[in-house]
């Protein structure tokens, strides 16, 4: 998510009957397993009502809808590295009102022939990203601590798992080359295709200051049941559109820390 807190919805449409569509929706993850018809009103019920509009409307254009990795779920070792044939496990609501939605989209262009293309994007980060997110967490942290506003300690959750890191300017330029290029009724992958140790995460943002800091690991943040290592194969998405990675993970972390800087030092961002 690259804006604030809670729900986030976009429809990025061009206003005229020949266009391309894309269809982002999000909630937090960290919805509890309590609230389950939230995830499923805005993620099933939003994708319905945009699929059901563009029929009765007669657009005549491409949509490309956005999953995510979580529809994966809980991954067997013998699965990684993901990919797009992998089975869904989803493991919470969210996971489970993607999955839903997926399906949806792909009943629309078997029943109705709407030239609709999935994507499922795995962990991205970048200038702008929400600090409810790990690596914008850290990096926040990070820039208050380097501004002299915050004490040297960095809070933060487990730091020994594994996940596949992309920028989020790759992926919205995959976004862009597979509603250009992307198969209606197919399903692509959008991943580094490398997976990355958290705590290397730190690492490198901590590199970014001279300070000295400590590391408290909050017990709120440590999921009870986490999944060790989370990776991807971009390769179906490479070979269809060509498309491969422009930054580098130490490049898009600089760049996210750069963003918190200018935010504290405008006074966007009050101190925590």
């Amino acid at each position: 998510m690259y804006a604030t807190k809670g729900e986030y919805s976009t429809l990025s449409v061009t206003p005229s009957r020949s266009a391309s569509i894309t269809w982002l929706q999000c909630l937090l993850l960290q919805l509890p397993l309590e609230t389950p018809s939230l995830p499923n009103n805005v993620n099933f019920g939003g994708t319905l009502n945009i699929l059901c509009a563009w029929r009765q409307l007669q657009f005549d254009c491409r949509l490309l809808f956005v999953s995510s990795v979580e529809v994966y779920g809980p991954p067997r070792s013998e699965d990684l590295p993901l990919r797009e044939d992998a089975p869904f496990r989803p493991a919470n609501p969210y996971a489970g009102s993607k999955a839903a939605s997926e399906s949806l989209a792909l009943q629309f262009f078997q029943s109705y022939a709407l030239p609709i293309v999935r994507v499922r994007p795995f962990n991205h980060t970048g200038p702008r990203q929400s600090e409810a997110f790990f690596c914008s967490s850290l990096a926040r942290q990070i820039a208050e601590i380097d501004a002299g506003v915050r004490p040297a300690t960095v809070t933060t959750g487990n730091l020994k798992v594994r996940r596949d890191f992309s920028d989020v300017r790759d992926i919205v330029r995959g976004y862009f080359l597979l509603l250009e290029k992307g198969e209606g009724g197919d399903v692509y992958q959008l991943c580094s295709g490398q997976p990355v140790l958290l705590e290397s995460i730190l690492q490198s943002l901590t590199s970014l200051i001279s300070k000295p800091i400590t590391v408290s690991v909050d017990e709120a943040r440590v999921r009870s049941v986490e999944v060790p290592v989370v990776w991807g194969d971009p390769s179906k998405t490479k070979v269809a559109t060509s498309w491969t990675p422009q930054f580098d993970l130490e490049t898009t972390l600089r760049d996210l820390k750069l963003y918190w800087d200018q935010r504290i030092l405008s006074g966007a961002a009050p101190t925590s």
